[in-house]
């Protein structure tokens, strides 16, 4: 993987570079929200300009010690395996999206 520079002013821009940068990453939706899939499994996802990924065990473990970073719970319905990751964590962002395509079987 290379390096991705992370503008702070277009988290758009940053989560489709990031999502193009994976290697047979895809962009589709969930809920109406921007995701990147590997097939029709989706593993990352942005929500109010924060990366939103799915991640189990350690990785979820290591990544919810992150300041500010929080499981994610759109409108009351906390998703279990899925962790919001906010933008001042950006220089971060690349590293989390990876480990959660990893988590997509296949």
């Amino acid at each position: 993987m290379g390096v991705v520079k992370i503008n702070i002013y277009s988290e758009m821009t940053d989560f489709d570079t990031i999502g193009k940068s994976l290697p047979g990453s895809k962009g589709g939706s969930m809920f109406g929200l921007r995701t990147y899939n590997m097939g029709r499994k989706p593993f990352m996802m942005l929500y109010e300009g924060e990366l939103v990924c799915r991640l189990f065990g350690q990785d979820k473990a290591a990544a919810l010690t992150l300041p500010g970073t929080r499981l994610f719970n759109p409108r009351n319905n906390r998703m279990e395996n899925w962790v919001q990751i906010p933008r001042e964590q950006g220089a971060n962002w690349l590293e989390w999206a990876a480990k959660a395509q990893a988590t997509v079987p296949g």
